[in-house]
């Protein structure tokens, strides 16, 4: 996965979206602490399971969260979700052929799903989708290339559980987390090719720690 400052997020918000929020300087603080908190974090893997808790933890109404990948248009998999909803929810969209991460999420930055019960986007996904407990859903592209798509999924359990405030606190997140998951998958492409070759050890000067500051206190507020 190759994600470049072409398809990281630009900050566009939902249809839905039409408020502003408040808060901002303690927002910021939260934010800050969590860049020092991925930072201190020695494994990748680790890392991004922090994350997504992180994002239940900081974005208004979002009880699960996970990061969807999503190959060739057709194939969804919920990658460090935290709890079983999520991957639930995306083998419904793989099964149904049918769902934001299939559809909206690839021409829309940010997708809001207010009332999941109601929803005539995804007539197939939706009902099941509300049979597994998703009552609402926030999702915010991450990157896109190609037929290929990342996404930052957040669920709700009850209709409305996402507002403007659960937007703009999810897109500055959102960027977070992009800048995350690229770090964390040169991390990975590194070690696969070190592994290939046989050597023990990480490459002579190479710090996974300095590599990601650097890539987090870039995408600070």
């Amino acid at each position: 996965m190759a994600v470049n400052e072409q398809t990281s997020p630009k900050g566009e918000p939902s249809a839905q979206d039409h408020g502003t929020t408040e808060g901002r300087d303690v927002l910021a603080h939260q934010l800050s602490a969590l860049a020092r908190e991925l930072e201190a974090e020695d494994d990748p893997t680790a890392m991004l399971n922090h994350l997504t808790h992180a994002a239940v933890d900081l974005i208004p109404g979002a009880e699960d969260a996970s990061i969807s990948v999503v190959k060739g248009r057709s194939e969804v998999s919920s990658r460090h979700p935290t709890s079983d909803l999520p991957n639930r929810v995306d083998e419904l969209q793989t099964r149904l052929r049918e769902g934001p991460c299939l559809s909206a999420a690839f021409e829309e930055q940010t997708v809001r799903v207010i009332d999941m019960s109601t929803e005539r986007r995804w007539p197939a996904f939706a009902p099941a989708a509300v049979d597994l407990g998703a009552m609402s859903m926030l999702s915010f592209q991450l990157y896109v290339e190609g037929d290929n798509l990342g996404a930052l999924n957040l669920y709700g359990r009850r209709v409305g559980a996402f507002d403007d405030d659960s937007e703009h606190v999810g897109l500055l997140f959102a960027s977070h987390a992009a800048v995350a998951i690229a770090d964390a998958e040169k991390v990975r492409h590194l070690q696969m090719s070190v592994a290939s070759r046989d050597i023990l050890g990480r490459p002579k000067g190479f710090s996974w720690s300095a590599s990601r500051s650097r890539a987090i206190r870039r995408s600070c507020c």
